[in-house]
């Protein structure tokens, strides 16, 4: 098994793929690329208090500023809060050393004891983790989605872990289905799960996710090429993100401008995202009434094992 990026043919060279600012001149060629803000969340967890809590803090932003011809990375951050009720704090790094792996496609900087600019010795960060990885997705029947990958962690002081979350997720694999009360079971083609998180600001570990599925087969003649439920409640978890709704509560399922379809509706839904390896288990339970006309109340449960790359045998 070899694990590969999909549509790698699509996917453009690291120095460019990045559209934030690109700056080349004779001797430099930089790249700034944003994140932050509602695309991400900070979980911190003090490691010295076993009383303290970990919490969410949210809408912090980063900068990252690549200089590719010295293979260098320039960290910036703002709005960085290391305990619940503290100050939001800024720090800009050196540049550090940084690196392509994966074909070009990843830029990475992984550093031990970088002392902010500015910062004297009052904060350390004892480990600095970023690797940011351009992703293309393509599903079985033609979706494509530009769905680079963020992977930031760090810690300051040898006390304060932080891991930078997604608000937004795109996995991909096989999804079975199994007709309700039988055990005829299908197998689909590679299909694309979303998954959209809106935390609750007054309660930040907290919200309602929105979910998208493209390309789902329930049977062999049966393929929805896109599927949407809203208001689904998720938590934050130390591993990520988890959904386990109540048994018996229906989302309704939407087409692609918003209308609910009558009749149709997502159950039992049970996912759960490890971040920062994008590994899912995802299951749920569909009534599929009205969907490429249905006019029955028609049944499946969807089970499968997704992640953020698909895995195919080499030739």
């Amino acid at each position: 098994m070899k694990k590969h990026l999909l549509l790698s043919a699509l996917i453009l060279p690291a120095a460019l793929a990045f559209t934030s600012c690109l700056d080349t001149n004779d001797n430099r060629q930089e790249q700034n690329i944003n994140y932050g803000g509602s695309l991400c969340f900070n979980y911190v967890t003090d490691m010295q208090d076993p009383t303290a809590e970990s919490f969410v803090s949210l809408s912090p932003n980063y900068s990252f500023l690549i200089e590719y011809f010295s293979a260098t990375m320039t960290t910036s951050m703002s709005n960085i809060r290391l305990t619940a009720d503290g100050s939001p704090l800024t720090f800009k790094t050196p540049e550090l050393k940084a690196s392509n792996t994966n074909n070009g496609n990843t830029i990475s900087c992984n550093v031990t004891d970088v002392v902010p600019e500015g910062q004297t010795q009052s904060y350390v960060f004892d480990k600095l983790n970023i690797n940011i990885t351009e992703r293309t997705l393509a599903s079985s029947t033609g979706v494509y989605k530009y769905s680079p990958i963020y992977d930031v962690r760090y810690t300051i002081n040898n006390r304060y872990n932080v891991r930078v979350l997604p608000a937004y997720y795109d996995v991909v694999g096989k999804l079975t289905s199994t007709a309700t009360g039988t055990t005829d079971s299908h197998e689909g083609k590679m299909s694309i799960v979303s998954l959209s998180l809106n935390p609750n600001s007054s309660a930040p570990a907290t919200g309602k996710a929105k979910l998208e599925i493209y390309d789902v087969s329930f049977k062999a003649d049966f393929t929805e090429s896109r599927i949407i439920a809203e208001d689904i409640p998720y938590t934050i978890t130390p591993s990520g993100v988890s959904i386990h709704t109540e048994s018996g509560t229906v989302y309704k399922i939407k087409d692609v401008t918003g209308k609910e379809i009558q009749g149709a509706g997502l159950s039992d839904i049970i996912i759960t995202v490890d971040v920062p390896s994008g590994s899912t288990s995802f299951s749920l339970h569909a009534n599929v009434t009205g969907l490429q006309g249905e006019n029955d109340a028609v049944d499946y449960d969807l089970s499968g094992r997704l992640q953020y790359y698909y895995n195919s045998t080499s030739n």
